[in-house]
């Protein structure tokens, strides 16, 4: 009897709405574990007659069970892709960075302590906040959310009455190369998945094909961790579907007899 323990690599393969794939085959990164169960219903023929017999089993019908075939997978590669999948969400590329500010007029507002939106997204570089042409200090005056584009004025310096007017000088951060997850915009997210894998006890190498499944989340998603967390994972459930002109919805190769 062969012995099993398997360790692979999981592709993806995006499906559009009309049922077409789009695109080559990714890597989902690190995926483990990964299990499939099929759903059947067992149906009997209980006798019922007089003669000795009542109560035996005179047949057995095995059907597909209304589940068909379901599994499970753990990511644990925070990409784009597979934030999208666990979201049911659209990979878009996002939008070009917004032009830089040059003295530009805000007020800040009334309750100190609050943030001002500067409109630009996260921020790099220097930030020059001036009040009736002083330059104020960071850390003094005011504190900067680089990472939102929001700046709010601290109790005790220049700006702690509220309501201010002030200009300001600042410099978006680059959006080349990076995207953008819109979240719930896709429900029905559908993939194609091939594994690679290997037996680690024999050395043979398999492989498993799914045509078509549905991926939905199995819980949810983490962004802040919980103190002492290591690592977090993006954990899914998956429903496979048969597509036209098959007879199922995926196979399994490689298998030694």
């Amino acid at each position: 009897m062969a012995q099993y323990n398997g360790e692979g690599t999981v592709y993806f393969q995006n499906i559009d709405e009309n049922m077409r794939p789009v695109g080559g085959w990714r890597d989902v990164g690190s995926a483990y574990p990964f299990t499939l169960q099929t759903s059947t219903e067992v149906a009997k023929h209980i006798s019922r007659r007089a003669d000795g017999s009542a109560g035996q089993t005179l047949a057995t019908l095995v059907a597909p069970g209304k589940d068909g075939v379901t599994g499970a997978m753990t990511l644990y590669d925070f990409k784009a892709e597979n934030l999208a999948v666990a979201l049911s969400g659209a990979v878009k590329p996002m939008a070009a960075a917004v032009t830089p500010l040059t003295d530009e007029d805000f007020t800040m507002p009334e309750t100190v302590g609050e943030y001002l939106d500067l409109g630009t997204g996260k921020l790099t570089g220097a930030v020059t906040v001036s009040m009736d042409s002083t330059v104020l200090t960071p850390g003094v005056d005011y504190r900067i959310e680089e990472k939102l584009g929001m700046i709010a004025a601290l109790a005790g310096g220049a700006l702690a009455v509220g309501g201010e007017a002030i200009t300001v000088s600042a410099t978006p951060a680059k959006t080349t190369g990076l995207q953008m997850i819109q979240i719930a915009a896709q429900l029905q997210k559908r993939v194609g998945v091939k594994i690679a894998l290997n037996n680690k006890v024999t050395g043979q190498t398999h492989a498993v094909v799914l045509h078509r499944v549905v991926l939905s989340a199995k819980k949810d998603v983490p962004f802040i961790s919980s103190d002492g967390q290591a690592f977090e994972s993006i954990d899914l459930e998956l429903s496979a579907e048969t597509p036209a002109g098959m007879n199922s919805p995926g196979y399994i190769d490689g298998v030694p007899l």
